[in-house]
């Protein structure tokens, strides 16, 4: 039997890897964060709104996907 990730991507193609670029981007940015909080508290906190709102238009085009199907 199939996993999960890979019957989605056969049912939808191509598009089915997006989900996978945001989750990397939000990765990404929290990998920026992390290292560079113990050397300053300002510049490291200025990307945590974008990465909250990666995380939740990540998972808005997931769902919008989910019902889509």
């Amino acid at each position: 039997m199939l996993e999960p990730a890979r019957r989605l991507r056969r049912r939808m193609g191509r598009q089915a890897g997006f989900h996978h670029m945001g989750t990397a981007r939000a990765a990404a940015i929290a990998a920026t964060i992390v290292p560079a909080w113990p050397k300053d508290r300002m510049a490291p906190a200025l990307p945590i709104p974008y990465l909250a709102w990666m995380s939740f238009a990540t998972l808005l085009d997931c769902a919008i996907r989910r019902l889509n199907s």
